[in-house]
């Protein structure tokens, strides 16, 4: 007998434009790319690693607390970037980011996911240098790797959705949570239980809790983020400032008008059983003109 629930097809995947997460992976991507050409050619000039992994990597990799403070940049830079030889380490990290990151851009839209990233990534690198300032703790080596990101995505698509289900086929389905679990399992391992790496993971979980927390309360965190960009856009290309055009006065008037209205408040509500669908029988078993209204509610 069918369940009712179709099969995923490429359709369902969001446009280019509207897919941060692919964003982040091709960010990633030319991250890794970058630092080994630059290693390549280090290892033609020279004959070992010293000066590249002496002088280089401390510009980009998460410096340790004793150094931070001529290198705070790399609270930024340390998650889109891995050592060379780390291929592997790369696609199954952007493999996580993915099963992740999709989720939670279905649920909250595109908009929120780079600032999320960022946010768990800064947070995670401030808890992994925090650590090495506690008594008889010893000093972190340079660290480099999106794991304070992706475990902010899991932590952040389970606080969402925690009856969400990944539909393999019709018969067979997996709780989000097992499969967070199982990532979260998989990452204190590969740590060693190193207590610096443990409390970098801690932050980047903790911050995507708190983020999602926040965007239900009614806040946007990421919105300064989001803003720059702007401003950065109109400065750079002055065409769209023309195509805007003036501003109309009384548009929040009219906007506060409209959010009193009725079918506003009625495709809020239409929103919400669509969230409770995605939790009941998973992404998959919405129709089109639900997957269409829950994307224009996560672009507004």
């Amino acid at each position: 007998m069918r369940t009712g629930r179709n099969q995923f097809t490429l359709t369902q995947i969001p446009r280019f434009t509207d897919n941060a997460v692919i964003y982040i992976i091709i960010g990633s991507a030319v991250g890794y790319v970058c630092l080994s050409l630059i290693w390549a050619v280090i290892r033609i000039v020279y004959p070992s690693d010293v000066y590249f992994f002496n002088y280089f990597v401390p510009l980009v990799g998460l410096a340790p607390s004793s150094t931070f403070l001529t290198h705070f940049w790399t609270l930024l830079t340390y998650g889109w970037f891995l050592y060379p030889n780390s291929f592997w380490a790369l696609v199954t990290n952007m493999i996580w980011v993915y099963t992740f990151g999709s989720v939670v851009q279905s649920l909250i839209g595109y908009k929120q996911i780079i600032p999320l990233y960022i946010y768990c990534l800064a947070t995670g690198g401030a808890f992994y240098l925090a650590a090495q300032l506690l008594p008889g703790m010893a000093v972190g080596s340079l660290f480099m790797g999106p794991s304070a990101g992706v475990i902010g995505f899991a932590v952040a698509s389970v606080t969402l959705s925690p009856k969400y289900r990944f539909y393999f086929t019709d018969y067979f389905s997996l709780p989000l949570y097992v499969i967070v679990g199982i990532y979260l399992l998989l990452s204190v391992l590969s740590t060693g239980l190193e207590p610096q790496a443990l409390l970098l993971i801690a932050g980047g979980g903790l911050m995507g809790f708190l983020y999602i927390r926040l965007l239900q309360s009614g806040y946007r965190p990421g919105d300064w983020m989001l803003n720059l960009v702007r401003s950065v856009e109109s400065l750079t290309t002055p065409e769209l400032r023309k195509s805007k055009g003036p501003v109309n006065p009384k548009r929040n008037t009219v906007l506060r008008h409209e959010m009193n209205n009725p079918s506003f408040l009625a495709t809020q509500k239409r929103v919400d059983e669509i969230l409770d669908k995605i939790n009941q029988r998973g992404y998959n078993s919405l129709t089109e003109v639900e997957k269409e209204i829950l994307k224009k509610a996560g672009q507004d």
